[in-house]
């Protein structure tokens, strides 16, 4: 059977899923103010650690045909323990990596939440409810 990555389309719409899925692992640690390189760097290194310690060989992503390329993670996710999972889960992980959190970018959105809610309030006191038309 041939491998879903070995024509030219083929291949482009492997490195579209794995794109996607570094994209949505990048958007989760912005939404979380983390520093997306550092956790994206700690989720690699750990998960290389837990095949290391399977005894899985890390396979070659490149490679990998994207019928399988889920069910790797399928796989390394049912042999770890619930507690290493929650730990890689972004809110966990800057519980645990404090130094990786955005502060000023926490700031920022406090600020413009702090903006927004300001000019509602403004529009609401000078907004002047009109009396029901009489009929």
């Amino acid at each position: 059977m041939l491998d879903s990555c070995s024509f030219p389309g083929d291949l482009a719409e492997c490195h579209r899923q794995m794109a996607q899925l570094l994209f949505t692992i990048v958007a989760n640690a912005k939404r979380h103010h983390l520093d997306p390189f550092a956790y994206v760097r700690d989720l690699l290194l750990r998960m290389s650690a837990l095949y290391a310690d399977s005894g899985m060989e890390v396979p070659d992503f490149t490679q990998v045909p994207s019928a399988e390329f889920r069910g790797l993670g399928k796989s390394l996710a049912t042999q770890m323990s619930s507690e290493a999972l929650t730990a890689m889960l972004p809110d966990h992980w800057a519980t645990a990596h404090p130094e990786h959190v955005l502060v000023h970018r926490i700031a920022e959105a406090r600020q413009v939440a702090d903006r927004k809610r300001d000019r509602r309030e403004q529009r609401r006191g000078i907004r002047v409810v009109s009396p029901a038309p009489a009929q």
